[in-house]
């Protein structure tokens, strides 16, 4: 059998649990619900709108094909470290990692999160 998986947008018509920075999606919000067979494994996944928007700037940039809570985190704040060059992200990808990293760690970004130029 090959992997597959598929993914939508749906509305949660239960409390469900951010499968990567573990927020609460709450009754009736939008997600991202993703199901399929990755080695030979079914898996599911839940993901809260932020989090899917993240995603995105995460797999175009990183170059990786699966990510966890400790990558994205660590890719959320080495593009906040490289903000300084224009050409390695945009100022919507900025805002997306700093708002992740807070979801995730309970925390704002430091300002050494942001890089020397912020400081």
């Amino acid at each position: 059998m090959s992997d597959f998986w598929d993914s939508k947008t749906v509305k949660a018509r239960q409390q469900h649990r951010c499968d990567l920075c573990g927020e609460v999606i709450a009754t009736g919000e939008s997600y991202s619900r993703g199901a399929g067979v990755i080695e030979g494994d079914f898996l599911t996944w839940n993901e809260c709108t932020p989090c899917d928007e993240f995603d995105s700037v995460y797999f175009s940039e990183s170059g990786n094909d699966e990510i966890t809570e400790d990558s994205a985190v660590e890719f959320a704040r080495d593009l906040l470290a490289d903000s300084h060059y224009p050409s390695r992200a945009k100022v919507v990808d900025l805002v997306i990692a700093d708002s992740f990293i807070r979801r995730s760690t309970g925390r704002f970004a430091e300002a050494s999160d942001w890089g020397d130029d912020l400081e």
